[in-house]
């Protein structure tokens, strides 16, 4: 129980970083629009503030308000550089920044703007079909690991009970047979949650892994198995245990 009342701010804090990430991505779905708009402007020669101030019709959905945050810095002369730097910071995307970083630097720096946005589609589109496949995988690997982790730990709950029984038991022969001793058992709980901690730490760093996302997954997965693990070992401990003090009585 101890274990399952630590796992749940764990879950807590994945649950609410995994809803920050989706903001992100659908503020990373609605770059591409934003993108092929901007660029329309700039190819025919329309200056970067004018091309925005056109656009700004447009609704973006998440990320409509950090355009008009870049906007408004834009007009009031801040430096292009650290407009754009916090209009990436406010998105929190790390595919934002680096097409971004690709952007401008033809812009202000005299490239081919026609040239570089069809290289920044296609590098959006690149990835966007890569991350996909990668969440198809995850969500495979999630729903054979969350499921297989939770009955190994159920079994462990099961173990666990066994052996409560059977040291009783030795603890009631040794009151007759002196010669005899049971050993603790507080170990064997120790031992099982320990497991139970260290499948769930490995199984939560798998699928981070190859999910490639934020941090938040780690922690969401970590939190989901401990919960999942815990409330299967205390579940069927709790089960087993009955189940076995009506045989005995």
């Amino acid at each position: 129980i101890s274990l399952l009342g630590a796992s749940l701010p764990i879950l807590a804090a994945g649950i609410a970083g995994k809803i920050y990430v989706k903001i992100v991505k659908k503020r990373e779905e609605a770059y591409q629009a934003f993108l092929r708009n901007l660029l329309s402007y700039l190819s025919g020669g329309v200056p970067m503030l004018l091309a925005l101030k056109n656009i700004l019709d447009v609704k973006y959905g998440a990320l409509t308000k950090p355009i008009k945050n870049l906007y408004a810095k834009l007009v009031l002369r801040i430096d292009p550089q650290v407009a754009w730097r916090a209009f990436e910071i406010e998105a929190g995307s790390e595919l934002i920044r680096r097409l971004d970083a690709t952007l401008l630097d033809t812009v202000y720096k005299g490239g081919d703007i026609a040239e570089t946005g069809k290289l920044v589609n296609q590098l959006y589109t690149i990835f966007m079909a890569i991350r996909r496949r990668r969440y198809q995988v995850v969500s495979y690997f999630q729903g054979i690991i969350t499921p297989l982790h939770a009955a190994m730990c159920a079994l462990m709950g099961m173990i666990s009970a066994f052996f409560k029984l059977l040291f009783q038991y030795a603890s009631m022969v040794s009151t007759i047979v002196t010669f005899m001793y049971a050993p603790p058992i507080e170990f064997i709980d120790l031992y099982l949650i320990f497991l139970i901690v260290m499948f769930s730490i490995s199984n939560a760093m798998a699928l981070y892994f190859i999910e490639g996302d934020s941090r938040y997954s780690f922690l969401f997965y970590l939190g989901l198995l401990l919960a999942s693990g815990a409330a299967g070992f205390t579940a069927t401990h709790y089960l087993t245990t009955e189940y076995l003090s009506k045989i005995q009585v």
